[in-house]
């Protein structure tokens, strides 16, 4: 694709949308010349932007993860035929900071703030760790029925990529059921118990993160999204794991 190209096809696209929904030049086509010397005067969209971005350090395969016992081998063969296609998680390579992650909460336990750029793979440091607990319970029989983790996110563009991104995932894990649950912020939509609720969750997890902030804005922060659990059947457990995904933009305007 083009850059340049697809800026020019973004503006005209966008332009021809103003000016058809500018009633006055339906109305009154003798205004179109004006309206027309009105665009070409005046600069209604920059030039884009280009950045040359240099690739990420690539670090271990999932297949020595699961060597160290870092993360189950059943886990290493769920991602690496979900996104290689095929049960060989030698071929699955991370980046440097996956693995650093992947080890500080699989192998050490800790809670982290992970800061990369777009498609840096910041999904994996999370969901690889969350997959590998509930293999872990399925594998020791105690992935019983009930919520283990939730997945909070800030707008609706990431969750419908997040859900394509898991369910790809969890097709290999039949085990694991993936279920949606919205709730909106405007108590018009649902009660302000279900708001104080979530509200509640993002404080809690937040606590536990190296993250400082003034207090304000945490209502409007996030909304749960997604939530993982086990399948039908005797309950047990507890929720264990609580994400917050894209949430800069919110720890700013706090």
């Amino acid at each position: 694709m083009n850059p340049l190209t697809s800026a020019t096809q973004l503006t005209t696209r966008l332009t021809d949308y103003i000016r058809f929904s500018l009633p006055i030049e339906r109305s009154v086509p003798e205004f179109t010349p004006h309206i027309e010397k009105l665009f070409a005067e005046h600069e209604f969209a920059k030039a884009p932007y280009l950045e040359l971005m240099t690739g990420y350090k690539t670090g271990e395969s999932l297949r020595e993860l699961a060597r160290d016992g870092v993360i189950h081998r059943l886990t290493a063969s769920i991602f690496a035929k979900a996104f290689l296609g095929e049960d060989t998680p030698e071929k699955f390579f991370l980046y440097t900071h996956q693995a650093n992650a992947i080890r500080a909460v699989c192998g050490q336990g800790k809670n982290l703030i992970v800061c990369s750029g777009t498609g840096s793979g910041k999904t994996e440091t999370f969901l690889i760790p969350l997959v590998d607990y509930l293999v872990r319970q399925h594998e020791d029989g105690n992935l019983k029925e009930g919520v283990r983790a939730m997945l909070l996110y800030p707008m609706n563009a990431l969750v419908n990529d997040q859900i394509r991104r898991l369910r790809q995932v969890l097709k290999e894990a039949p085990f694991i059921i993936l279920g949606n649950t919205s709730v909106s912020w405007n108590t018009s939509r649902t009660s302000k118990k279900a708001s104080k609720t979530a509200s509640a969750i993002i404080k809690m997890a937040l606590k536990r993160l190296p993250v400082t902030t003034h207090g304000r804005g945490l209502d409007s922060m996030t909304r749960p999204r997604c939530r993982m659990s086990a399948p039908p059947g005797p309950p047990g457990g507890k929720a264990r794991h609580t994400f917050l995904s894209q949430t800069t933009p919110c720890l700013n305007a706090c």
